[in-house]
C-alpha cells in the first residue's frame, strides 16, 4: 500500500515508536472516522512480524504499516533525538499524528501527542474530503 493509493480521501497517519498498545486508542475511533470517510493507517520501523502479531493481539482495525528505512517516517519529520528510560540520547520516532485532506495537504499535525488527539478533531470538525 501507498499513500498515493488513498488520495482523495481524508487520511489519518499514525507515527509510533513501537507496536504496542499505543494503537488501541486511535483503533477505538475507527468507526466514528470510517463513518465520515476517513481512512487510517498506523506506521513504525517494527518488522512486519511484530505488526502482525500487534494486529492480530490488540484486534487493529486498520492497516499497519512498515518503514524499516525511514522514507515515510522522515518525510513526515517524525525522527527525532529523544532521551530513553536509560538516560541514553537515541534517534528514534515521535508518536505523531497526521491528518491529510482528500486534496492531498497536512490539516491536522500532531507531534508528541497521543493518538486520539488529532484524530478526535477531526470527529469534532466533521472534516469533508477536502480537509
Amino acid at each position: 500500500m501507498r499513500l498515493s493509493d488513498l488520495k482523495g480521501q481524508v487520511l489519518v497517519v499514525y507515527f509510533y515508536s513501537k507496536a504496542s498498545t499505543q494503537g488501541q486508542e486511535l483503533r477505538d475511533l475507527c468507526p466514528p472516522l470510517k463513518g465520515l470517510g476517513a481512512e487510517i493507517i498506523g506506521i513504525s520501523r517494527d518488522s512486519l512480524r511484530r505488526h502482525t502479531s500487534v494486529a492480530a493481539e490488540h484486534d487493529m482495525r486498520f492497516p499497519l504499516a512498515v518503514d524499516p528505512d525511514e522514507t515515510a517516517c522522515a518525510a513526515y519529520g517524525v525522527l527525532k533525538e529523544k532521551t530513553n528510560r536509560q538516560g541514553k540520547t537515541v534517534h528514534g520516532v515521535v508518536r505523531s499524528t497526521c491528518v491529510i485532506g482528500g486534496a492531498g495537504m497536512i490539516r491536522i499535525g500532531g507531534y508528541g501527542v497521543k493518538a486520539q488527539g488529532p484524530a478526535a478533531e477531526v470527529l469534532e470538525r466533521g472534516m469533508d474530503r477536502d480537509g
